[in-house]
């Protein structure tokens, strides 16, 4: 009997529909029962599966692509995974603790974009249960019982539970992050964002000062999106659209001390 199939490639496929960085790889039958099996190894070996590993694996098999796969591939892909997961990305504890810097330093380098932010996402909110259940992030910040409220209590209840999470922008600088940017920018960019991680030994300011140059590129279109739907969409559509160029020199303008105010206009596309 073989061992459980826990990504089946269907579902690797869902996935990769859904993701700008790797729609294009969808129907590559090759990369997704790679994806398939790995993951399947991974959990076989230690236990874990959790969605946002088909995200950090994604990378990896581009880095370590073979023309002709070999039947060991999926497990030297998993051992790199299992050490990722392990050793190297930062702890869920360091990206919250990341994604509340980022929002104290946009409050003290640009207040009305802060200010805008916090009191547009206030507006329109609808949410989805799905993201209380699979959301490694949001299971630290919502107890289990209070996640079983959120789906067994009366309306107000659920309403009140995700208007505290979700109504902060902190909730999708932490899905940024903690997806290794995979789930949000195209792949150029991501491959760019991953190689400085591996250079620096997956510091996580590395990964904070990326988040704020981001942040701050988007910040025409964010300031044009005045409730929570079109926030999201912001933050969740609009980082694909960045040019790889805009978003390497906007992180390197930070990390040598620039003024954030140059960023936004370092946009090269502008707002779309």
């Amino acid at each position: 009997m073989g061992p459980k199939i826990t990504v089946s490639p269907t579902s690797s496929r869902q996935k990769y529909r859904k993701t700008p960085c790797t729609s294009p790889f969808a129907t590559n039958e090759q990369v997704i029962l790679e994806s398939s099996k790995t993951l399947n190894v991974l959990y076989v070996f230690n236990g874990i599966y959790e969605p946002y590993l088909i995200h950090w694996l994604f990378p990896l098999q581009m880095a370590f692509q073979q023309m002709t796969p070999t039947d060991e591939h999926p497990y030297e892909l998993a051992m790199h995974l299992h050490s990722l997961h392990e050793n190297l990305f930062p702890s869920w504890a360091e990206i919250h603790a990341a994604a509340d810097s980022v929002m104290s330093f946009l409050e003290r380098e640009d207040a009305a974009f802060f200010s805008h932010l916090r009191s547009s996402l206030r507006k329109n909110i609808t949410t989805d249960p799905k993201d209380f259940l699979v959301n490694p992030i949001l299971q630290e910040q919502v107890s289990p019982q209070r996640i079983l409220a959120f789906e067994e209590r009366v309306q107000p209840t659920r309403s009140s539970i995700a208007k505290e999470v979700l109504a902060n922008p902190v909730f999708f600088l932490q899905k940024w992050m903690g997806e290794g940017f995979v789930g949000v920018l195209n792949l150029p960019a991501v491959l760019l964002v991953w190689d400085q991680f591996f250079m620096q030994d997956w510091n996580v300011n590395v990964m904070q000062t990326f988040c704020a140059s981001i942040l701050l590129l988007l910040k025409d279109s964010f300031m044009a999106a005045d409730d929570y739907p079109a926030v999201r969409e912001v933050f969740l559509v609009y980082p694909s659209r960045l040019l790889t160029a805009d978003i390497q020199k906007a992180w390197i303008h930070l990390q040598q001390g620039g003024l954030p105010a140059d960023i936004p206009g370092q946009n090269s596309l502008g707002q779309r």
